[in-house]
């Protein structure tokens, strides 16, 4: 039975439940002090060590955040574990009773017992349980919290936290920086709070908009911790995506740079230096294009006093334009971005001096400013785009800013300076020009001297009102008959052109163009250049027949095919094409000849000379060129097109022959019209006038011996007037003179030019004259000579004209060579037409062989050998009858020759028949004939090659005759001054100081013979007997000069003598053989002579009749001398040395006389041979 619970207790029982229960509560703080002094601990310990590892690392933000994270999930933890839930947990006294270590276990259980029992009551007696309690009622002073917890330990957990707080306060008093930012970083770890580093950076740059592929440079300083040594460094996004570092540059200013290039993508970029970083922060480079101006163009309206003010567009595509001064103008552009929204910020013209012009949207893609042009520079389309990119390069354009220039005006037709007749017409081709616009435009003229009227209003002619246009181009027909001019005179003309522009209220004055000069000349003197504009055509329809020669051969090598029924290959059409196409382009040409035989013509008759000789035969010239070769070449062209296009041989054939009809009948008519033109000859003309101009010069050289004569020694201000006016006269007849023949020498040298392939010994004897005209100087001398004139120097242009003179003389010798040019190229065209009858004779030969081996072998074949045999006779008469053209029936023997050649070519026709219808026997006797008229031809030819051969050496035998006179006038004109000085000498036998620099004079004259007789000697140098006489002759002139030198006149007269007898017996040698020469290809200028052929050839010109005369001469002057010698020998009894040198002289020159005549044989035979 379990005793019902005690309801009350008495003061003891009560005292132990109360000891209990504040034991119980001091052990529940004392536990929660102890839990609360270590977390304590641990968060403070735990913060500082990761407060001192982020100051060494730098921990991010992310780190940090777990760093709280876990340090606050494990103070709740341990606040529940070890605070909150010992402080709520129940402690029953009796389980507390049993836990008090002090008492004695009975005494603890005794304890527990009662405390239970006195809770929730008992079994067994109340006695007995009263009993209990009363044993355990003492037990109160002995219940104490020690006995359940350690206080010591708590008391130290709870001191070594106060220790540590305290230790932090410290820390927080000295250092509140390290505590501050260490609570900061840990406890919020998102802001951005740093520890104190030992370099601090300070970005320069950060987040920017960089125009793509250009460049960025990133910029920093230290605020903190900065020296020269630092190395910093920035980390940035390559173009490849890579992260790269690179060394920052650090300048003089204490910034680091670093240039990022070519940026073409977003890039982020930081820096680093020592211990601060920025990577955490990093910045970010995004990219954008720079804003362009696609297009410009500009609208220039021109000033307000311009009638015409429509505006003029510039393209301004080369960024350059030229604009009046005080233009209006609208600049328009059209950028590369949007004009409204984000695209552009701002848009703008700037200028030189930084003054800007806004623009405006014009309602499309168009921006536009207007301003006035007011002087040169340069102005740039500056475009700001949202980001604040700029436009940069092609944006800018350079503006050039001109003035009202005055007008221009050119005359463009006719030429400044213009010859022309009395009453010509000239064709007058104005341009004027200017940049707002032409108000007047007239042509004023009159005779050169006088007044000039205005002769019309050309803006009229033109039809174009005042101010109406900016370039003019009018056209004017002004006829000279009006202005009643005669020949010798001139007209000037020129063009007023006046534009709008008014200054103060004046006008500009008027711009005039060049003057034009018109000269009038004779109708003879346009008859001579109309005849001279004829020659150089002949020269172009020369060069035509020979291309159209040249087409139909080819033409006929293209039938050869067609003929044989064998149809043209690709190659061969394609060729016959090509073939057309030159024949068109020759057409072509014809007409151009045509045309400017055309212009030729209407030239003679504005000048009205259109019914003169010359103008009738180009006027007649010009239609049949354009009747007949244009018509037929345009009609070869298209056969041959035909040919290239036609399928069978026939047509072909038909086709190519029919154009090669038609190219021959344009050569044909092309050799006719030459051999009309060829009559024209102005060799002859070119010679007369240097005659003319020759016996001018020796007339003034008279007139100015009779001045010198009338004027005496006075000076010139000395003379009377009439004296002074005749002086400048002749002055001036000597200038003009100069100018005529420095026409005539430039004339000569473009004739020669001309006519190099056409006419070559014209050609060269003109070339040679002109070029020994300006060797000699002519045209220098008569220069002197007018200057010395006007001055009234006579002697020096007295000097001077002689010397002008004998150039004068020298240039027509030089024209005499003509003769011996034409013989020349004769005797080269006589060696290739025996060449081509040689050959014609071989293959005529050939084929009369051919022809009766082919009858002989009498089998099946012989009729197809036979139709062979009569294509090639066919063929060869062809070739004959192009030989027989080459043969010039000029004299006897071409008559025969060609006589000749046209039986042969009848022959060989007749030949050729005879073989188609294979008779071959009958078609033998043909051939035999015709070979036989070769053979006649041949001989002709051969005869007149020997007899040109035997010309070229009479004529070379003239020249050097002429030659040799020439040195014996000139030789004998210083032997009579050497003998008139030498007649002067004192009694003493010496010269004045005036002779011996006549003397010195006189030997440098000698000098001068010699290279003339070399070119003489060099004439001769296949002569023996010339050669060695002419080579001692110079030699003597040396010895002559030498003497004179040393003014040993005694000796020079005697060896001048000694060259005078040896040039005259030259000259006598050969006088017999001139005076018999009969030239009969080339006649001089006076005809012919008469009598038989000579013997000289043009490899020998001196025959062998002269030289043996001068052989003989030489001999018997040795032996006169040696009967001399001998006589004199005779008489005295002994022998001089004097004597004896004679002796051996006399021996040696038999010596040479024998060996010369030994040589002469020598040659004699090889001649022969």
């Amino acid at each position: 039975m379990r005793p019902a619970r005690q309801t009350g207790t008495d003061a003891s029982l009560e005292q132990v439940l109360r000891a209990l229960r504040r034991v119980r509560t001091r052990v529940r703080l004392a536990l929660a002090v102890e839990a609360l002094a270590k977390l304590i601990v641990v968060l403070i310990a735990g913060a500082a060590v990761v407060a001192a590892a982020d100051w060494l690392v730098r921990f991010p933000w992310f780190v940090r955040v777990v760093f709280l994270m876990i340090a606050s999930s494990g103070t709740g933890v341990w606040m529940y574990r070890h605070v909150i839930r010992p402080l709520a947990a129940p402690i029953p006294l009796g389980q507390l009773a049993l836990a008090l270590d002090g008492l004695p276990a009975e005494t603890r259980d005794l304890l527990a017992g009662a405390l239970d029992y006195v809770r929730e009551g008992g079994d067994g007696s109340r006695t007995l349980w009263d009993r209990v309690l009363n044993d355990t009622a003492g037990v109160a002073p002995a219940v104490s919290a020690a006995r359940l917890v350690n206080l010591r330990r708590a008391a130290s957990a709870a001191a070594g936290a106060l220790g540590l707080c305290l230790c932090a306060l410290a820390v927080g008093w000295f250092l509140p920086w390290a505590v501050s930012t260490g609570i900061e970083r840990l406890v919020t770890p998102l802001s951005p709070a740093q520890w104190p580093r030992a370099r601090q950076i300070e970005p320069l740059t950060g987040d920017a908009v960089v125009a793509f592929g250009e460049t960025f440079t990133a910029e920093m300083r230290l605020l903190k911790g900065d020296t020269p040594t630092l190395r910093c460094f920035l980390t940035w996004e390559s173009s490849e995506g890579r992260t790269e570092t690179s060394l920052m540059r650090r300048d003089t200013d204490g910034v680091y740079r670093m240039t990022l290039e070519n940026i073409r993508r977003p890039v982020r970029y930081s820096f680093r230096a020592g211990d601060d970083d920025t990577s955490g922060a990093p910045f970010l480079l995004r990219v954008a294009r720079r804003p362009e101006v696609v297009r410009a163009r500009m609208f220039v309206r021109p000033p307000s006093y311009v009638t015409q003010r429509d505006p003029v567009e510039e393209s301004l595509e080369d960024h350059e334009a030229e604009v009046m001064e005080g233009a209006e103008i609208r600049l328009e552009a059209r950028p590369s971005k949007h004009i409204s929204g984000e695209g552009l910020s701002r848009a703008e013209v700037v200028f030189d001096d930084e003054r800007a012009v806004a623009m405006r949207g014009s309602g499309g893609d168009w921006l536009f400013a207007e301003f006035a042009a007011e002087k040169s520079g340069t102005l740039r389309v500056r475009i700001v785009d949202g980001f604040g990119l700029e436009s940069r390069g092609g944006s800018a354009y350079r503006l050039i800013v001109k003035p009202d220039e005055p007008p221009t005006v050119t005359i463009g037709a006719p030429a400044s300076v213009i010859e022309a007749t009395a009453s010509a017409v000239i064709d007058l081709r104005v341009s004027a020009r200017d940049d707002a616009g032409i108000a007047g435009l007239q042509l004023l003229g009159g005779k050169a001297g006088a007044a000039h009227d205005v002769v019309a209003d050309l803006l009229a002619e033109a039809g174009v009102g005042a101010g109406a246009a900016r370039n003019v181009e009018s056209a004017f027909v002004w006829n000279l008959a009006s202005l009643k001019l005669a020949p010798g005179e001139a007209v000037e003309y020129f063009v007023e052109v006046r534009d709008e522009l008014v200054r103060h209220g004046t006008p500009r004055d008027p711009v005039r163009s060049a003057v034009g000069r018109i000269q009038i000349i004779s109708e003879a003197r346009l008859a001579e250049r109309l005849r001279m504009e004829l020659l150089l055509a002949r020269d172009q329809l020369r060069r035509l027949v020979g291309s159209v020669r040249q087409a139909r051969q080819k033409t006929t090598v293209l039938d050869a095919g067609p003929t044989a029924r064998i149809p043209l290959t690709e190659a061969q059409s394609a060729e016959a094409r090509q073939l057309a196409g030159e024949v068109a382009r020759l057409r072509e040409g014809a007409g151009a000849g045509a045309r400017l035989l055309s212009e030729l013509s209407k030239y003679a008759a504005r000048n009205g000379a259109g019914d003169t000789v010359t103008a009738q035969k180009a006027d007649a010239l010009s239609h049949r060129l354009g009747r007949q070769a244009v018509t037929l070449l345009g009609q070869a062209s298209e056969q041959l097109s035909r040919a290239a296009g036609a399928a069978d041989a026939e047509g072909q054939h038909e086709a190519l022959l029919a154009s090669a009809n038609a190219q021959g009948d344009v050569a044909m008519a092309l050799d006719e019209m030459l051999r009309e033109m060829e009559q024209w000859d102005e060799y002859e003309d070119m010679v007369r006038r240097l005659r003319d101009a020759l016996d001018r010069q020796e007339g003034l050289e008279r007139e100015v011996s009779q001045l010198t004569r009338r004027s005496g020694e006075r000076s010139l201000d000395q003379l009377e007037a009439v004296l002074q006016q005749d002086l400048l006269r002749s002055g001036v007849a000597q200038g003009q003179l100069r100018g005529e023949t420095d026409q005539l020498l430039t004339s000569m040298q473009t004739w020669a030019r001309q006519r190099a392939e056409t006419d070559l010994a014209a050609a060269a004897s003109l070339r040679d004259a002109a070029s020994v005209g300006r060797q000699q100087g002519v045209l220098e001398r008569m220069d002197q000579a007018a200057g010395a004139i006007q001055t009234n120097r006579l002697s020096a242009a007295s000097s001077a004209q002689r010397e002008a003179a004998a150039a004068m003389r020298a240039i027509l010798a030089a024209l005499d060579d003509r003769p011996e040019r034409q013989l020349e190229e004769l005797s080269r065209e006589l060696r290739e037409l025996s060449a081509r009858l040689r050959r014609l004779i071989e293959t005529q030969a050939a084929l009369i062989e051919r022809n009766r081996r082919s009858r002989e072998a009498d089998d099946s074949a012989v009729e197809a050998e036979l139709a062979e045999q009569a294509d090639r006779q066919d063929g060869l008469r062809s070739t004959a009858r192009q030989t027989a053209k080459l043969i010039k029936p000029e004299t006897d023997d071409g008559s025969a020759a060609r006589e000749a050649m046209d039986a042969a070519v009848g022959h060989m026709g007749g030949a050729a028949d005879l073989l188609s219808r294979a008779e071959g026997a009958e078609a033998e006797e043909s051939q035999k004939s015709a070979l036989e008229e070769l053979q006649e031809a041949l001989v002709r030819v051969e005869d007149m090659e020997e007899q040109v051969d035997r010309e070229r050496g009479e004529r070379s035998l003239d020249a050097i005759v002429e030659a040799l006179n020439e040195l014996v006038v000139r030789q004998k004109a210083l032997r009579a001054e050497t003998a008139d000085i030498r007649a002067r000498r004192d009694e003493q036998g010496e010269f004045g100081r005036a002779d011996a620099l006549r003397l010195a004079r006189a030997a440098r004259h000698q000098r001068e013979l010699v290279p003339p007789l070399t070119a003489v000697r060099e004439q001769a140098a296949e002569s023996v007997v010339y050669s060695y006489l002419l080579e001692g002759v110079a030699e003597l002139m040396n010895a002559a000069a030498a003497k004179l030198t040393s003014l040993d006149a005694d000796g020079a007269l005697a060896d001048q003598d000694r060259i005078v007898r040896d040039l005259n017996r030259l000259i006598d040698s050969a006088k017999e053989q001139r005076d018999r020469k009969d030239p009969r290809f080339v006649q001089d200028q006076g005809g012919g002579g008469s009598g038989g052929a000579g013997q000289p050839t043009a490899r020998k010109p001196v025959p062998a009749l002269a030289e043996l005369k001068v052989l003989k001469s030489l001999q018997t002057d040795v032996a006169v001398q040696t009967r001399s010698l001998g006589e004199r020998l005779v008489e005295s009894a002994a022998r001089t040395e004097e004597q004896r040198r004679h002796v051996r002289r006399l021996a040696d020159q038999q010596d040479k006389i024998r060996e010369l005549a030994g040589r002469m044989l020598e040659q004699a035979r090889e001649d022969r041979q």
